[in-house]
């Protein structure tokens, strides 16, 4: 049926068309029409056999019109016209010795179809080769408008939600699966239904936009794992026509130019720029609303601290991705962003966090893998409650565990756990985390004194651990 639709326009919008100026009509038509996947090989098909179709029409419409002719000069039209029909029919004989001005309006007449059919068909080639340049571009975008328009209206908020969020990172910017998944629930994108874990709730709608190819894999990191980037076609403002309800002026990246242009009200913010200076950081503090704040790589130069009245005038931040900057210390005054979510500070050089951070109450991801120098958590980390995602690798950065672990019992993501000797860093601390996922590496176990002190680790009700590895100073199983 789609097929047919699309034909019915082909016939309707080229054959009373120039074929240069159709090809914008012909892609708009094939997005709007398309609510089933027709395979790009069976459109272009359809494309260049009207476009020939129409060529050969045009060809016919232009033999010239010959003034009829005289009694006299009756013979030299017959002439005229089986000359330009000698491709059509068999050869016939030419009358002996015709007039020499008659052959060559003949001859114009036969030259002037040829130059129009010459002409006819150097258009067609020009639109088939601009329809394969095109055609990749022009189909994924068709595509990427098929997939939202494909949202059902339960998953609807969600998904686009998610989709509005990721335009903060642009068609160059890398991000792994759990990264997403962990920054869209900070926002509050997904609600699920009974005791269902929003992460899982998030992965699914991720594995989905994959599917659609609106977030596409680029390469394979070590640290990481599978690296996506969000497709370009995304971030063509044109497929979001028909959602008036969406708040994209509320999600803007920029760079240090245009960050004097963006208004105070901004919500959520990607900031990349060469130069941090005080005049970048006193237009961030005039964003009092901003709820999302990213300052990427490029920023590193000139930036090897963070303001301390900068987070005092950003009170209603809830996710702040500083990775990869070159700080080594974060301010105090974090500890006053009392709606922070999500705290990535991976991969830089800071050497310890401040204790300001147990006061962060909803805090649910915090993120320091990378970060070679840190060698301690805050004391009272286990403040935390809510916090979901201790994203580092334990085994290697920390010198010890701090104290009282086992209280963060909505935990699902924690590399490791050190066994200590001194209360509070025993190997039961583990026992009621219950959430962990993934991969746990248990180590330092000769710090265990005796077998029912390491029952109470309670392993068997860890039903989510995919992986566990054990391990003493000397020697790993």
């Amino acid at each position: 049926m789609r097929t047919l639709q699309i034909q019915v326009f082909l016939k309707e919008s080229l054959e009373p068309s120039p074929p240069r100026t159709v090809i914008p009509l012909i892609r708009k038509h094939v997005t709007e029409v398309m609510g089933e996947k027709i395979g790009k090989k069976t459109v272009k098909e359809m494309i260049i056999k009207k476009i020939l179709e129409i060529n050969l029409k045009h060809f016919k419409n232009c033999e010239p019109k010959v003034e009829e002719p005289s009694r006299a000069d009756q013979p030299v039209s017959d002439v005229a016209s089986q000359s330009s029909k000698s491709s059509m029919y068999s050869k016939k004989r030419i009358p002996d010795k015709p007039k020499v001005e008659e052959l060559s309006r003949a001859d114009q007449s036969v030259s002037d179809v040829a130059s129009q059919s010459c002409k006819s068909y150097t258009e067609s080639t020009t639109i088939i080769n601009l329809l394969e340049m095109t055609e990749s571009s022009a189909l994924d975008q068709s595509m990427s408008k098929v997939a939202l328009n494909s949202i059902t209206d339960h998953e609807r908020s969600p998904k686009m939600s998610c989709i509005l969020f990721s335009r903060l990172f642009g068609a160059n910017f890398e991000f792994d699966k759990d990264s997403m998944v962990q920054l869209s629930v900070a926002q509050g994108i997904f609600e699920p239904e009974n005791e269902e874990i929003m992460e899982i709730v998030g992965s699914t709608i991720f594995d989905s936009m994959v599917e659609d190819n609106l977030f596409v894999p680029v390469r394979f990191d070590n640290l990481y794992g599978q690296l996506f980037a969000v497709n370009e076609n995304m971030l063509d403002s044109n497929l979001f026509e028909g959602e008036e309800q969406l708040p994209m002026e509320d999600f803007m990246l920029a760079d240090e130019v245009g960050l004097v242009s963006i208004p105070s009200t901004i919500k959520h913010l990607s900031l990349c720029c060469e130069n941090f200076d005080l005049h970048t950081v006193e237009v961030l503090k005039s964003f009092t609303g901003m709820q999302t704040l990213m300052l990427h790589c490029e920023c590193a130069t000139g930036f090897n601290h963070v303001s301390h009245d900068l987070f005092l005038h950003l009170k209603r931040l809830r996710t702040l991705d500083l990775h990869q900057l070159d700080i080594t210390e974060l301010p105090s005054s974090v500890g006053d962003l009392e709606y922070l979510h999500y705290l990535d500070v991976s991969e830089t050089s800071i050497k310890y966090l401040p204790e300001t951070v147990d006061s962060l109450y909803l805090l649910q991801t915090l993120k320091l893998k990378g970060c070679l120098q840190l060698c301690r958590l805050p004391k009272n980390t286990r403040h935390l409650v809510r916090l979901c995602h201790l994203d580092l690798d334990i085994i290697r950065q920390l010198k010890s565990m701090p104290i009282g672990l086992g209280s963060l019992t909505s935990l699902q993501t924690l590399s490791g756990f050190l066994v200590g000797k001194k209360d509070g860093c025993y190997i039961g601390e583990l026992k009621n985390l219950v959430n962990l996922r993934g991969s746990l590496c248990i180590s330092r176990l000769e710090n265990i004194s005796s077998p029912d002190k390491a029952e109470q680790a309670n392993l068997s009700n860890k039903k989510h651990i995919t992986k566990l590895q054990l391990q003493w100073s000397t020697l790993s199983l």
